[in-house]
């Protein structure tokens, strides 16, 4: 009878084992998350919260807190498939701790601070790449900078463009934000 009893025990366990399997795939399948990948300012635009997305949503939306104030994110897909968000902070993010939320998952991330080239001319009165100053501020359109050019052996003022418009010497396709000999 004790034997009866372990038999049937053991052959209910199995049955409902094979019915509980093909559960497990489908809850996985329904799981959703959204996980912080970088965050970086780009003059021009804001700054830019890139996500790792998993399951389908039908909509993103959400915002970021810095030192206090809320600002709201406006998302998009890119290309290769991350969730591409931007808050127009006007780069008060930059280099801070930034609390946020998109569709309800929670993200803390610092933002890196931000870098431009700096242009000038070699040796040969050529436009060059010179450098690269990295800041934890915003730059703005005319802010002027002294920088130690190692082509040149000395300390220059450069200033800041978003495209070069503001010079007759340089030529348009620099690229977007970086500072040029002065």
């Amino acid at each position: 009878m004790k034997k009866s009893i372990l038999f049937l025990a053991s052959v209910l366990t199995t049955i409902a084992m094979l019915f509980a399997l093909p559960a497990i795939p489908a809850a996985a399948a329904g799981e959703k998350s959204i996980k912080i990948f970088s965050a970086h300012f780009i003059p021009g635009k804001g700054t830019v919260f890139v996500f790792d997305v998993k399951g389908n949503f039908d909509s993103f939306g959400g915002s970021v807190t810095v030192a206090g104030k809320t600002y709201p994110l406006h998302c998009n897909f890119r290309d290769d498939g991350k969730l591409s968000c931007v808050a127009s902070d006007g780069g008060k993010s930059i280099g801070k701790t930034v609390f946020g939320s998109v569709n309800g998952f929670s993200f803390t991330t610092k933002v890196a601070p931000v870098c431009y080239s700096i242009f000038d001319f070699d040796t040969s009165l050529v436009w060059v790449e010179a450098g690269v100053i990295c800041q934890e501020t915003a730059t703005q359109e005319g802010d002027i900078i002294e920088w130690y050019n190692p082509l040149w052996g000395d300390t220059y003022l450069y200033i800041y463009s978003l495209d070069g418009s503001d010079s007759p010497w340089l030529p348009p396709n620099f690229g977007r934000g970086y500072y040029w000999w002065y």
